[in-house]
């Protein structure tokens, strides 16, 4: 709390805590918490305080904020069934976890994973993906490979493109998944998961996106892949706030940063920068 009072963080926990309440609103789920710098990115289900990773203080880690906050979202989503409430992903748990520690943990990773996507988008996947995920990485007790964590990203960005007329979605998923299956190939792994696997998989799939859909206002979903294209072009090192709508937020800012990266990775401090301006802009 000290380093972000002192301004260590350059004002990241500031455009988190924005980003977070802004998707609190959108998808009908209250959240007066705050964030804070840490040596790692974390939940804490006690307070709800979400931790960013320090001392990492760039726009493309803000992302991992919005799978922490899916598990907040994860156990305050409810619905009211007769004269109380019930929490459906809760239930689920119980379902399918039948008390295995090991699962359950898998579980909400992977819920957590869906919601990111479902809420941000490309910029999500891109961030797991491509900065985040060790491909090399196997099932632990708390954390499902980061092979099986990515089918899921992927399927939801695919299902999101094909289901939701948004088409525009091909241009990225035919630039991340070769990338990825490369990462998969230096590392010795396979590309492809067992039938097992993805049987398991598609059930899981299957029954979190049905939470998401009921249980999450209609404007959660991501949508603006399109706009966050149109902005990518104004992610240049004389940006200024005028380049934004009065609807864009900072998710429009985040995957319009990912969008301009994707054509040229070598620009990524550049871009970043850019990107910051107009996330400090609408986080003020």
């Amino acid at each position: 709390v000290l380093a972000r009072e002192a301004g260590l963080d350059h004002g990241l926990c500031a455009i988190a805590d924005a980003l977070l309440d802004d998707l609190s609103d959108r998808c009908g789920i209250p959240w007066e918490r705050f964030t804070i710098a840490a040596e790692g990115e974390f939940f804490q289900d006690m307070v709800g305080i979400i931790r960013l990773r320090f001392p990492d203080t760039s726009i493309w880690s803000l992302p991992i904020a919005v799978h922490e906050f899916g598990h907040y979202v994860a156990q305050e989503m409810r619905v009211r069934v007769g004269g109380q409430y019930e929490h459906p992903f809760q239930k689920y748990l119980e379902e399918q976890g039948a008390g295995d520690r090991r699962r359950i943990n898998h579980l909400n990773e992977h819920f957590a994973d869906l919601f990111a996507t479902y809420v941000l988008g490309p910029a999500y996947a891109f961030t797991c993906l491509l900065l985040r995920f060790d491909p090399a990485a196997g099932d632990s007790a708390t954390h499902p490979s980061s092979a099986r964590r990515a089918h899921l990203i992927l399927r939801l960005l695919e299902e999101m493109s094909t289901r939701r007329t948004l088409p525009e979605y091909a241009d990225c998923l035919s630039w991340i998944e070769p990338q990825w299956a490369a990462l998969l190939q230096s590392s010795g792994q396979d590309r492809t998961l067992s039938k097992g696997d993805r049987d398991d998989l598609e059930q899981l799939f299957a029954r979190n996106v049905v939470l998401l859909n009921r249980n999450l206002l209609d404007e959660a979903r991501y949508s603006r892949w399109g706009r966050a294209k149109t902005l990518a072009g104004e992610l240049t090192a004389r940006v200024s706030p005028s380049a934004l709508e009065a609807t864009d937020t900072l998710v429009e800012v985040l995957n319009a940063a990912w969008y301009r990266r994707m054509s040229n990775w070598s620009a990524s401090q550049e871009i970043g920068r850019a990107a910051l301006v107009l996330c400090r802009h609408l986080s003020s």
